[in-house]
């Protein structure tokens, strides 16, 4: 069984939000703790541009 935990992380100074975003994208889709992206999948969004600062200056989607 897997287990998960979200850790806070802020963007330090002189980086950018979406600087933080994909240096933590880009840690979880390591390929040598993916099994090469193996392991990665996403609903609604492509991981390779996840971390494309337009999609997260999009408007919220409402539920």
């Amino acid at each position: 069984m897997a287990t998960t935990t979200l850790l806070q992380r802020h963007a330090g100074e002189g980086e950018t939000i979406a600087e933080a975003i994909r240096d933590c994208l880009d840690y979880g889709k390591d390929p040598e703790k993916t099994e090469s992206g193996k392991y990665i999948s996403a609903y609604e969004c492509d991981p390779a541009t996840v971390a494309d600062e337009s999609f997260w200056q999009r408007p919220a989607m409402p539920l």
